[in-house]
């Protein structure tokens, strides 16, 4: 009994200690897990590659931080003839007004200025864009240091690529573009002859707020008895053709006064700048880079020009489809089913009570492969560096660090607070904002304005002109022109 009882006592104690590892094994795993996921891994919504994307563990990055003995980090950035929703306000907010992305930028312009002994001084835009691209000319053309950096519009960016205005990025120190914080494939629609003259990252939440969606009114759809968007997402139909004929089944003269009016019930409202996403969702793209990075007039090749002409007739038809510059049919008044917009519109549409869903801008066809959300180029912040900038080593550093903590803090804010939790209406709308944002694709032609070229195709939009190949005929050796001229200036560095 007593060998038996011994026995027992050793079995027990050992029973113990296989408990007590088990459980260290498990406590140490699950330390590994939360070690995985460090400060510096904030999921920015440019890399969700689909609505159902995992977070996957990064390092966090390696930024160097020095004192910069009190300097000034002066940034110009354009405007927009004051439309409020595309003002920069998030790069050098003055002071707390307890609203999420004011705060999380001034949070960040305070952290910065405090870890790299700077200051922040931001160049507000004027009117017109263009006119800041003249103050930046013209302090080039003095030879002086006035701004450290700049924002330009993709509206007026090539003017200064015709002259040596700005800086080749390359020669910045302390800064990688192919970490997160910088969006690459709208960096790379950039990197023009091979070299880098204008970037884009996460240093305002402009450009973001420029990606192309759709919105549906979900009354309108269930009252109808129409198939759902995010069905026809799901399953690869949404398409032109289908957007169209579910407008024309809706629209209607509601006052019967005989005519089409502000007054009656629409199926598609649309603005002449939302043209181009609806374009490039198709597949067009108006320029590309060959290997070499010369830019090349793609959007007559292939099938580009009867594609824009059917968009075209598809979006002109006024029994069904509204220009909200000729006849504006409000789609917050719930007279629109589906109104083209941008992610700045789904913001706006957050104080309304009506249920409204969000999905990317349908394909061409059935034989294109893919969704191509994209971004309004011409609107786009494309960040450069003035050629009178000779501190290479901070400039570098302020833009890498200043970009890194504007995806670690304000995006998310922009991305979470506004634009899904107080905007979206169901969950179905947010997978879908994650799909648009993780999937976003650019169009160098749209993003550099050569000769005014894009934009008058924009205007065309305006009048409702659909002879795209006559425009494009009488318009492409000018453009071809502006291209060389600006490739001349580069190569001749």
């Amino acid at each position: 009994m007593k060998k038996f009882g011994f026995a027992l006592l050793i079995l027990l104690i050992l029973l113990n200690l296989l408990i007590l590892s088990c459980a260290a094994i498990l406590f140490a795993c699950a330390g590994n897990s939360n070690s995985n996921k460090p400060e510096a891994e904030i999921q920015n919504p440019a890399d969700v590659n689909s609505p159902a994307a995992e977070e996957t563990a990064a390092p966090a990055p390696v930024i160097p931080v020095q004192d910069m003995n009190g300097k000034e980090f002066r940034i110009i950035t354009a405007g927009w003839w004051d439309y409020e929703p595309m003002e920069v306000h998030d790069i050098c907010p003055e002071e707390y007004m307890g609203e999420p992305l004011n705060d999380a930028a001034y949070d960040r312009k305070i952290r910065i200025e405090e870890t790299y002994n700077c200051k922040i001084v931001q160049t507000a835009g004027s009117y017109e864009p263009s006119d800041d691209v003249k103050k930046v000319q013209k302090s080039v053309q003095a030879g002086d240091h006035v701004y450290d950096a700049a924002m330009m519009r993709g509206i007026d960016f090539t003017t200064l690529l015709t002259k040596n205005y700005l800086l080749e990025l390359g020669e910045l120190q302390n800064i990688d573009f192919d970490n997160s914080w910088w969006r690459k494939k709208c960096s790379d629609a950039l990197l023009i002859g091979g070299k880098r003259y204008g970037v884009s990252g996460n240093i305002s939440s402009v450009e973001i707020s420029l990606a192309a969606l759709v919105c549906f009114n979900k009354n309108m759809i269930k009252g109808y008895g129409l198939d759902s968007p995010y069905d026809l997402v799901k399953t690869g139909d949404w398409t032109l053709g289908k957007f169209a004929e579910m407008g024309k089944q809706v629209a209607h003269d509601l006052d019967g006064d005989g005519k089409m009016t502000e007054n009656d019930i629409w199926g598609v409202n649309y603005d002449r700048d939302r043209v181009w996403n609806l374009l490039n969702s198709s597949g067009v793209k108006l320029i590309e880079l060959d290997s070499n990075g010369y830019p090349q007039i793609t959007i007559d090749a292939g099938e580009n020009l009867y594609k824009i002409q059917t968009v075209f007739t598809a979006l002109f038809d006024e029994s069904y489809s509204s220009n909200n510059r000729r006849i504006g049919s409000a789609f917050n008044q719930e007279r629109t089913l589906f109104r083209l917009g941008w992610a700045l519109d789904v913001v706006g549409l957050r104080e309304y009570d009506f249920d409204f869903g969000i999905v990317p801008l349908p394909k061409y066809d059935l034989n294109q492969k893919e969704y191509m959300p994209n971004v309004y180029g011409l609107g786009a912040n494309i960040i450069c560096v003035p050629s009178t900038n000779a501190d290479m080593e901070n400039t570098g550093l302020f833009l890498e660090a200043f970009s890194y903590e504007g995806e670690k803090s304000v995006i998310p804010v922009y991305y979470e607070n506004l634009l899904k939790t107080k905007s979206a209406r169901d969950n179905e709308s947010e997978d879908m904002i994650d799909y648009i944002f993780g999937n976003l694709y650019y169009d160098t032609g749209t993003l550099l304005n050569f000769d005014g070229f894009t934009q008058r195709i924009c205007e065309m939009a305006e009048t409702q002109d659909t002879n795209i190949a006559s425009f494009v005929d009488k318009n492409k050796a000018k453009c071809e022109k502006a291209i060389k001229k600006i490739m001349d200036t580069i190569e001749a560095g």
